[in-house]
């Protein structure tokens, strides 16, 4: 995440660069098992039909799953402007493009939002929440430390004059829930 500021403007840019190089390793290196098994491999007349089958089953299989990949991590752009007091959110990438525009009073403020990786440990992420209770997630990454997704969501906040919980909103909430609140 890359952040930018002035006085009056506020833009968090996210690349998910390493994504979009390892989604096209998928698709080089499944469009070469293809084209391999197609007849360019210099041993194509040798290969029995199970091995070529195969070299283009799972080429195909490399293939779509690096475009699933480059597909599904968006290029995300955040820029909240003070003078007109609006936040935009602009996504784009394969799948297309997606900008939406809110102004300061439509959203609640910027939140950490609570995941699990494969192997049960928690991640977090970055999350709008807008008044009507619309939960935007604005981060593609999701990282396992929390205080940093925490440092960026009140920077967001509180650029846009919204104010964060107080801690003694956060205890009230901790003694109503049946654990701690970190």
């Amino acid at each position: 995440m890359k952040i930018e500021r002035t006085p009056t403007i506020l833009t968090v840019r996210e690349s998910p660069g390493i994504m979009w190089l390892f989604g096209s390793f998928f698709i080089v290196v499944g469009a070469l098992f293809v084209y391999g098994a197609s007849g360019g491999y210099n041993n194509f007349d040798e290969m029995s039909f199970w091995v070529m089958a195969a070299h283009i089953l799972l080429g195909t299989c490399a293939v779509a799953a690096g475009t699933w990949v480059i597909y599904t991590s968006p290029l995300t752009v955040i820029k909240i402007d003070r003078n007109t007091e609006t936040l935009t959110l602009h996504q784009s990438g394969l799948g297309g493009r997606n900008t939406r525009v809110f102004t300061f009073d439509e959203v609640k403020g910027y939140s950490v939002l609570e995941d699990y990786d494969s192997d049960g440990d928690p991640v977090w992420s970055l999350q709008l929440e807008t008044k009507e209770g619309e939960l935007i997630r604005c981060s593609l990454f999701a990282g396992t430390v929390r205080e940093f997704t925490s440092d960026i969501a009140f920077e967001l906040t509180a650029f846009m004059y919204k104010q964060m919980p107080s801690t003694q909103d956060l205890k009230k909430l901790e003694d109503e829930s049946t654990g701690p609140i970190s």
